[in-house]
């Protein structure tokens, strides 16, 4: 008897480790905690997105549970070179807000239209940071005036010349 009461204690000492194990296993599943937290998370950046994207006054920005990118509904894939930078200008911004980057820096502003690229100077109007903004023009005389938003610079053979300049001091 006693031999059958220490099989039975370890029995139910393994008993107890699997359950352990079993309700561990579950937690750490892709369907488990990691995919709550992932999607509560996600919910949360996917808002600031919104709001980044309102003030742009340009579609939505959306990442699935998956992390597949949507513009305005479309996948990241077929949407055009203008919409792919709105895109991950709106990330950039996103996580340089999350992360606490003292400078945005994006290059290639010059791939997005008019509508674009003011959405994308009034985001950054709106946000404490400070950003630098490299685009292509044919000369000098077509940089945009930036007015109180920022200061705009001509680079050309090494030398760099500034333009337009209107920048109130607060």
């Amino acid at each position: 008897r006693l031999q059958a009461l220490k099989i039975k204690q370890e029995c139910d000492d393994i008993n107890e480790l699997i359950t352990g194990n079993v309700v561990l296993c579950e937690l750490l599943s892709p369907e488990g905690l990691r995919k709550t937290v992932l999607s509560k998370k996600l919910s949360e950046f996917n808002e600031l997105l919104g709001v980044i994207c309102e003030i742009a006054e340009w579609p939505a920005v959306q990442l699935d549970e998956s992390l597949d990118i949507y513009f305005d509904g479309r996948p990241y894939g077929l949407i055009s070179t203008g919409e792919k930078f709105a895109v991950n200008a709106t990330l950039q911004v996103a996580l340089t807000k999350l992360d606490g980057s003292q400078i945005i820096i994006m290059d290639g502003v010059d791939v997005l239209d008019r509508k674009y690229r003011n959405g994308l100077i009034t985001v950054l109007d709106n946000i404490p940071i400070p950003a630098v903004l490299g685009c292509t023009f044919l000369d000098a005389d077509s940089v945009p005036e930036l007015g109180e938003v920022g200061i705009s610079y001509w680079c050309e053979a090494g030398t760099v010349k500034e333009l337009n300049k209107t920048l109130v001091a607060a």
